[in-house]
Parts: structure tokens; sequence; C-alpha cells
């Protein structure tokens, strides 16, 4: 399977950057979907022929590493204060 990457001019936050493009991991632009205004006035873009239960497994395996990178941080960190005690 291939990857799209969703490009914004900055980070999210509460003044999010603005959308950019969807690219290639080379870095060439893709026309990956329609933009549709929506009824509340927001804007959207629709994306077809997505596989969600890939989308959903994947998400679930990042959420994982994500857990499994912070209990090892906080176990190091652990280690580090423990081995600065008895020096």
């Amino acid at each position: 399977m291939g990857e799209i990457r969703i490009v914004f001019d900055g980070p999210p936050g509460h003044e999010a950057g603005r959308f950019v493009e969807v690219e290639t991991v080379e870095g060439n632009g893709v026309d990956a979907g329609e933009w549709h205004e929506r009824a509340d006035g927001l804007w959207e873009l629709r994306i077809e022929g997505v596989d969600l239960e890939v989308v959903a497994r994947n998400a679930a395996v990042r959420r994982i590493e994500r857990e499994i990178a912070e209990e090892d941080a906080r176990e190091e960190e652990l280690a580090n204060g423990q081995l600065g005690v008895g020096a």
C-alpha cells in the first residue's frame, strides 16, 4: 500500500496551519479528492476509496507504539534518577 501526505504550513494547535496540498512520499502533488463546502460553513476534502479497517488498525498500532515509547521514556528517567542517587 502507498502513502500520501497531507501538507500544512504549520503545526496543529489553537492557530493551526493552513492546508497546502496532498503529496506523494516523493513530494509530487496528488489529486486525492474533491473539496465541498458543508452546511455549517466549514470545508472538507472528501477522499474516496479509503479502507477504513486499515486506517483504524494503523491508528491502533500508532497509539500502542506511542504508549510503549512513553513507558520506555519513564523507565529511562527512573533509571537515570536511581543511578544518580547512588553515585
